[in-house]
């Protein structure tokens, strides 16, 4: 899609800005901070491991950077995840390879899985790493119709914010997440508006308000009861 381009975050990580939405893809704050706060730490780290694999989606693949930091902790506590992913967009591989996520120090041994994760075709599900495998969906979100019912563990909702999509945090929007975690499954999100709150209460979700990462009081964590 024309009018990307790569930017630099506060953290020395990088991200990539959108002119046709005239938002960024993580917070200008830091890139590798923000994932690694809200979806690392407050949801993967926080699931029990019972075998025989953690069932992870996320709405918005974007640069990949959750899906990497995903992998580089199943990889790292011998974990298998089964990942599957949903977006519209797809990046440009000129930018992925700009991207400095594979080059950071605790990250390089895994750089081939990153760019494989970019690489692999869309629609199937492929072996990204030993413990790691990748279904990328491309599909619209609003015509997504939920066929994994209660499949996952947990949740990565990393669309773009209500101000800029403000269709993909209504009512049925969310609707959709609750039907496809387990029971106790997590569904963990930047997004800490009031209205978005008081909807996943309203669908059936307990809403937790935690810290968020430099540049963000708050973030969200919801449990499927």
């Amino acid at each position: 899609m024309a009018g990307r381009k790569l930017i630099q975050t506060k953290d020395g990580s990088s991200s990539v800005y959108d002119a046709y939405w005239n938002a960024s893809f993580h917070s200008i704050h830091g890139a590798i901070t923000e994932s690694n706060q809200v979806y690392i730490i407050s949801g993967l780290q926080q699931l029990q491991f019972n075998g025989p694999s953690l069932q992870i989606f996320e709405f918005g693949f974007g640069t990949g950077l959750n899906a990497f930091l995903s992998l580089a902790y199943s990889q790292e506590l011998s974990i298998p995840i089964e990942y599957t992913v949903i977006d519209s967009c797809i990046l440009e591989m000129d930018l992925v390879y700009q991207l400095d996520y594979p080059k950071q120090s605790n990250l390089r041994k895994y750089a081939d899985s990153f760019y494989r994760m970019h690489q692999v075709s869309w629609g199937k599900p492929s072996q990204i790493d030993t413990n790691f495998t990748l279904h990328k969906i491309q599909l619209d979100w609003n015509l997504f119709e939920p066929e994994f019912e209660q499949h996952f563990d947990l949740i990565y909702f990393d669309a773009f914010g209500p101000e800029v999509q403000p269709e993909l945090w209504n009512y049925d929007s969310l609707l959709k997440t609750h039907k496809i975690l387990k029971l106790g499954g997590l569904l963990c999100t930047y997004c800490a508006k009031g209205s978005v709150k008081r909807l996943l209460k309203q669908i059936g979700f307990k809403v937790e308000s935690l810290n968020g990462p430099p540049g963000k009081r708050e973030i969200t964590r919801a449990v499927k009861l």
